[in-house]
């Protein structure tokens, strides 16, 4: 299984070399080298993963010498896998105990559906103080995740950020994008990068403001003009994972396998609002989680492409690690993510 190494890799920003030929070489060079050092870190800290074909028992092998640190670390990875169901939980109970919570659901479910509706469309929401807890670092630490640039990018710009591959849930982006715990907005001073995700995500209550104060905004052409538009402030800037749901199907780990040439609407939607692309690839993050083999033109991944059409969202059939045992569970491993963007 992948490496249980807690190291960091710290944010690393190539220096312009002298006497470069010219803007698109010198760019060039910074990329071969930013990659090469990312897949020799991603090499060197993945042990290769081995589908299992036999059934072996769980081995309890968490240590009661566990550091603190690392217990942290999985609590807070399994606190964020569970928001969305703990935002139903907290919803229907609330709703159960009516009479009680009137005074609060009511006009909370009044505000959601009917005067912010539109609400996650429109950049603004984050909350820089709730980006910046500590338990975000620790999150990034379970893997852990990292985050390369190769250029400054002009703050008086907005940018479209493409990111890939969408992995199982697109970590790499929640983390380095999603929070500043790998110091994205240090990074890039003067940009606010809002990362773009379903709209069904923002349906609901309390998930919602969760994502919105994260930065999160709808992935719709609405919402990507707002962002990019005339009326956007300089610097306004948003990220998408171009794959989606479908990329999300192939997400084999220590493969990239890409969906791109049927998705091109976001290179339609820059252009129309002048922003450059900025590609983003995370190195790793297809290694976070196993999948249940199924190869195209399979019966699964057909009953898997059918969901997808009707729902919007796909269901791989994931498995990784356990909390208290290693061998079975939906944990994700403690695999690196090197998440490294640039722009020529």
């Amino acid at each position: 299984m992948p490496s249980d190494n807690d190291g960091t890799a710290k944010p690393q920003t190539s220096k312009s070399s002298e006497g470069a030929s010219s803007p698109m070489a010198q760019a060039s060079r910074k990329i071969k080298s930013t990659a090469g050092s990312v897949a020799n870190q991603v090499q060197n800290g993945v042990k290769k993963l081995v589908p299992q074909t036999e059934f072996y028992w769980p081995e309890w092998v968490a240590p009661l010498s566990t550091p603190i640190s690392r217990r942290r670390q999985t609590l807070v990875v399994l606190l964020f896998l569970s928001m969305q169901s703990l935002s139903v939980v907290l919803t229907v109970t609330m709703l159960y105990n009516i009479m009680y919570t009137w005074w609060f659901m009511i006009p909370y479910l009044t505000w959601v559906y009917v005067f912010d509706a539109e609400g996650p469309k429109r950049p603004g929401r984050r909350q820089k103080w709730f980006r910046d807890l500590p338990l975000m670092k620790w999150f990034a630490d379970y893997f852990p995740i990292s985050l390369h640039k190769t250029v400054d990018l002009d703050p008086k710009r907005n940018y479209l950020f493409a990111y890939h591959p969408h992995g199982i849930i697109g970590i790499g982006v929640v983390t380095s994008f999603g929070t500043n715990s790998r110091g994205v907005d240090e990074m890039f001073p003067g940009i606010q990068i809002s990362p773009m995700t379903l709209s069904t995500n923002f349906r609901f209550p309390f998930y919602r403001d969760y994502l919105m104060a994260l930065g999160f905004a709808d992935v719709g052409r609405t919402s990507i003009n707002n962002h990019l538009g005339p009326t956007a402030k300089p610097g306004s800037s948003c990220l998408i994972v171009v794959g989606g749901a479908a990329e999300a199907l192939d997400a084999i780990p220590e493969t990239m396998d890409l969906t791109v040439l049927k998705r091109k609407g976001f290179v339609k939607m820059a252009i129309r609002n002048g922003a450059p692309l900025v590609p983003v690839i995370g190195f790793g993050e297809n290694n976070l989680w196993d999948q249940v083999p199924n190869p195209r033109g399979s019966d699964l991944r057909e009953r898997q492409n059918g969901i997808m059409k009707r729902l919007g969202f796909s269901t791989p059939l994931l498995f990784g690690r356990g909390v208290f045992q290693y061998r079975y569970g939906i944990v994700p491993y403690r695999a690196p993510v090197h998440v490294v963007g640039t722009y020529i």
